[in-house]
């Protein structure tokens, strides 16, 4: 054989075996009835999680605020992460520092390890095992329902129940303010860590052919339509009523085109989009990755840096002082101003965290495993450990 002819004939093996979906089939199950592909299953969400695990790792994060309140570097880091993050006519009401040199370990553990507290714990983790030891909390796209994640979604059921628990067990306000907080961010985390799978499909379902991934184009299409579905807030019916309407072709009508301007970021250069939310960006020799997507609700400006590749563990340290943050917050007197000041730390990350999992898939797919090792930590959520 022509010599020429070999080398083109390897580099086109090679091009092909590099652009199959490497782990689609590993962590994606493809289930069947009747000849028809109806859900798609992720197998690493079958494990039942433990609530224990979100206590440990919660007190893990008290444990740092001790670390974080010497550090002033740190502090620095979170000022010029406020300051850059935010739109200029926005800024908290309340002093963040001071909220991080209240935190107490002590505090957190008295009162999760007290007794009326734990039979509150008991009752949520009965109720969250009837949701998670099945396999239903494993499916990331149902083909046959297009509002299935919203009819499924059960925080209004266990915020009810969380504060009937409260009331009938918990004598303290300040106590049950704290534990109802608690819970509910456990429950935000379930939530997030199902959508973050679901990004992952989503790169999947975008990046290849019907083809590749054992779907018709029809299934695709269901499917893709699903994950964007189940990725919308609960309370977003106007855009749920719309997944109805323009099912099975809701996911792709839904794709827009971010076309970024880099001369616009304080000088930084635009470069190739990686996934449909992302695009990397350099200045000054140093390479960020933006989320290109997110709406930024109150605060937050768009695009959002979320991925340093001079600091890896940046957006890390950040995210978890968001969490602490939001934990002493509870542990606060509640009124208005805890309320606004929470919906404000969980609008800075939440959304972002859930579309990092394409970014994940796309670092697996170019043998990235370190990144996408990085990724999965600066979800900071106790169930994606």
């Amino acid at each position: 054989m022509n010599k020429s002819i070999l080398i083109a004939l390897i580099l086109f093996m090679h091009s092909a075996v590099a652009q199959r979906p490497k782990g689609f089939f590993k962590r994606f199950e493809l289930i069947k009835k009747g000849g028809h592909i109806v859900n798609i299953v992720d197998r690493s969400l079958k494990d039942y999680p433990i609530f224990e695990q979100y206590q440990k790792w919660s007190l893990d994060l008290f444990t740092k605020a001790n670390s974080y309140k010497n550090n002033p570097t740190l502090l620095s880091e979170w000022d010029i992460f406020i300051n850059t993050q935010l739109n200029d006519n926005e800024r908290p009401t309340l002093s963040f520092v001071d909220i991080l040199m209240s935190i107490n370990e002590k505090d957190l553990k008295q009162i999760i390890y007290s007794e009326n507290v734990k039979q509150v714990i008991n009752f949520y983790e009965i109720e969250l095992k009837k949701i998670t030891e099945n396999e239903t909390y494993a499916i990331v796209a149902n083909l046959n329902d297009p509002t299935y994640f919203y009819t499924s979604n059960r925080r209004n059921f266990f915020n009810r129940k969380i504060e009937k628990w409260c009331r009938e067990y918990l004598k303290d306000e300040k106590i049950a303010y704290f534990v109802r907080n608690y819970l509910s961010r456990n429950f935000d985390h379930l939530q997030m860590r199902r959508k973050f799978h679901q990004s992952i499909l989503e790169y999947y379902l975008l990046k290849f052919s019907a083809s590749d991934l054992g779907l018709t184009s029809l299934e695709k299409s269901q499917a893709l339509s699903s994950v964007k579905e189940g990725m919308l807030p609960w309370w977003n019916l106007l855009e749920i009523a719309k997944v109805r309407k323009q099912w099975p072709y809701y996911g792709e009508k839904s794709l827009s085109n971010n076309k970024i301007d880099g001369n616009k970021f304080d000088g930084q250069i635009a470069k190739e989009k990686i996934t449909n939310y992302h695009q990397l960006f350099e200045k000054e020799g140093n390479e960020t990755i933006k989320d290109l997507a997110t709406t930024g609700g109150l605060y937050l400006k768009s695009p959002v840096d979320i991925y340093f590749y001079h600091d890896t563990s940046k957006v890390l340290k950040m995210r978890s002082l968001i969490e602490l943050l939001y934990l002493g917050l509870s542990l606060q007197s509640p009124n208005i101003g805890t309320l606004a000041q929470k919906i404000f730390l969980k609008s800075l990350t939440d959304e972002t965290r859930i579309h990092e999992g394409s970014l994940v898939a796309y670092f697996e797919q170019q043998n990235e495993k370190e990144q996408a090792r990085q990724l999965r930590l600066q979800l900071v959520n106790a169930w994606e450990l």
